[in-house]
């Protein structure tokens, strides 16, 4: 299957749109990316750079994405590498923010306004509370995704680095 390096940030449906013959056939196109993709499938959004395998098909335009298949191997490599820091840059903005939300949150709640308003609500701390079981679930899911980029990277790291020994 070709792998096509995505021209600019957009959701999954508006890629499968932009790669699409036709608007009818995007559903089936945007299904069969995500199953070549399975790792979109959580994303939001694809981001301008992002490495996406296209599954062959008549309903998909011949001339959609930029295909790899005439890069060189360094040259697609440092793509991949650039890539992924990106990504893990993005994870780590993430999850920077959703701590510094939380700390936030967390200070204003120790104040004795605060205290008074939570002790005096129990729909707010039952709220709370959950919000609090939220950001720890977010918090191990964004370390967890970090590890896997981590191991991601060093497998794809070994991979080039067979395939240019073998390649020469």
């Amino acid at each position: 299957m070709p792998v096509y390096i995505v021209e600019k940030d957009m959701d999954i449906d508006a890629l499968a749109s932009s790669l699409a013959r036709s608007p009818r056939a995007a559903a089936k196109v945007r299904d069969r990316i995500l199953a070549a993709n399975p790792h979109l499938e959580h994303l939001a959004r694809v981001p301008k750079g992002g490495i996406v395998v296209i599954p062959p098909g008549t309903d998909i335009r011949t001339d959609a994405g930029t295909s790899t298949s005439g890069t060189n191997l360094e040259a697609f490599a440092g793509t991949l590498r650039d890539g992924l820091k990106d990504l893990d840059r993005r994870v780590t903005e993430h999850n920077d923010a959703q701590l510094s939300e939380h700390s936030a949150l967390r200070e204003a709640l120790k104040g004795a306004a605060g205290k008074r308003l939570v002790e005096g609500d129990a729909r707010l701390r039952k709220r709370l509370t959950a919000a609090e079981a939220q950001f720890k679930a977010d918090q191990k899911q964004g370390t967890e995704a970090r590890a896997q980029l981590a191991e991601l990277t060093k497998a794809m790291q070994a991979e080039i680095a067979r395939m240019q020994k073998a390649h020469g």
